[in-house]
């Protein structure tokens, strides 16, 4: 294993997903102090709609475009930047079409005027939140760890925290900030990777080559991102913008403690993909058993600082938080469990064991979804936290399982 390279690696993209975590922290507070928890719940709220629907609009690619990208041009009958622009196009078609979809469902199935004038701003986003992630895999494909960090959110976050400072901003004015920075943003990651790109010549994978895992990709992300975000958009259709607010802060602040697991999943699903290809399995299990080791020597004492600390935390954002310090707890109980049983979802994904993750997620998913519904209306933000834990503990304990059984990796054996 080329510990050194791997090591440098797990740094930078430490460095950056620890700035990232820190920017969500500092964005969450700025937006509930300068606009108030209301109008902060409802951008909170219009933000898990776009997170929960990306792998609609991205079409299940993003993991497509990190492999197919991992893989080299010099094994491939594509170019780099074949990938690229037909995934634009197939992006493209399917967000717009979500678009649709949404303006056409959104005066019926919300009431709030607030929150559709907000969510109708937002859902422009879609389409150039999606076309920046398909770039931020692309990159990461590369192994550039750097700009595919800050595609992340460290520079969206970043230019959202200084608009919040200009005189006058209110919601409004705030959400189109978030569609102008989108689009920017874009169009700059974009243009820096043609002017960096030495194959220019469109040369197009097949579309046995985007489709063959592409819809499995899309059944997984999506079941991922409903027990990520479906309990904070179902709740924000029956609860005010102060709730939806807490809920938020106290699911950033559980996050923080497994921003860990996503640096790493930067550094090593190039690696579990090349290593499982080309039958250095030992090797794998041995990158595995270092990620899980780093996850949690940093993700723990975390975790005990925000326990310890959740009251002063909580009280920072404001006296209301208080009282929701359980919420807290159970989020991050749930994040535990995400990072101790380390990277199984992309170490099934890049050996090409999507299916079992797709079963996987999808019966999470499904529990998750159906405790909400029967939940969130009786107990409210507490049903919605549960099952969000129930949904995030299953899945990874569940592919835990199925990594020990294909690969004969026991990921919980960090030691």
């Amino acid at each position: 294993m080329k510990s050194n390279k791997l090591r440098n690696d797990a740094i930078i993209s430490f460095s950056f997903k620890g700035l990232s975590a820190l920017f969500s922290l500092i964005f969450g507070y700025i937006l509930n102090d300068r606009l108030g928890s209301e109008y902060a719940g409802y951008i909170f709220w219009s933000i898990s709609i776009i997170t929960m629907l990306s792998p609609v609009g991205c079409f299940g690619l993003r993991n497509v475009v990190l492999r197919l990208i991992a893989k080299g041009e010099r094994y491939s009958s594509y170019t780099h930047l074949g990938v690229i622009v037909k995934s634009i196009l197939i992006v493209s078609f399917s967000s717009v079409l979500v678009i649709a979809i949404f303006y056409l469902a959104s005066g019926v199935l919300i009431e709030n005027e607030e929150k559709v004038s907000i969510a109708s701003i937002f859902i422009i986003s879609f389409l150039f939140v999606n076309l920046i992630s398909i770039l931020e895999s692309a990159y990461q494909g590369k192994n550039n760890i750097v700009i595919s960090s800050i595609l992340s959110g460290i520079l969206l976050n970043f230019v959202l925290i200084c608009a919040l400072f200009f005189e006058g901003i209110d919601h409004i004015l705030f959400s189109y900030v978030f569609l102008i920075s989108n689009i920017a943003i874009f169009v700059l990651s974009l243009t820096y990777w043609i002017s960096t790109d030495r194959y220019r010549e469109l040369k197009f994978p097949t579309n046995d080559e985007m489709n063959k895992v592409a819809i499995t990709m899309l059944l997984i992300q999506l079941a991922s991102q409903l027990n990520a975000q479906f309990p904070g958009v179902f709740l924000g259709t029956i609860a005010n913008g102060e709730i939806i607010a807490v809920y938020a802060i106290c699911l950033k602040l559980s996050t923080s403690t497994s921003f860990i697991l996503f640096a790493v999943n930067k550094v090593v699903s190039q690696r579990f993909a090349k290593l499982y290809y080309k039958g250095e399995l030992e090797e794998l299990r041995k990158v595995v058993q270092w990620s899980t080791r780093v996850m949690l020597s940093i993700s723990i004492p975390i975790l005990l600082i925000i326990v310890i600390f959740s009251g002063e935390i909580l009280g920072f954002y404001g006296k209301e938080f208080l009282e929701y310090k359980n919420i807290l707890y159970i989020l991050l109980a749930g994040q535990f469990i995400n990072v101790a049983t380390g990277s199984v979802g992309f170490l099934l994904q890049m050996t090409g064991n999507e299916k079992h993750h797709r079963f996987n997620v999808m019966v999470s998913a499904m529990l998750s979804v159906s405790l909400c519904i029967i939940l969130t209306p009786m107990f409210g933000i507490y049903g919605a936290a549960f099952s969000t834990f129930v949904g995030l503990a299953s899945t990874n304990l569940l592919s835990c399982i199925k990594v020990n059984k294909l690969l004969s990796i026991n990921t919980l054996k960090f030691w």
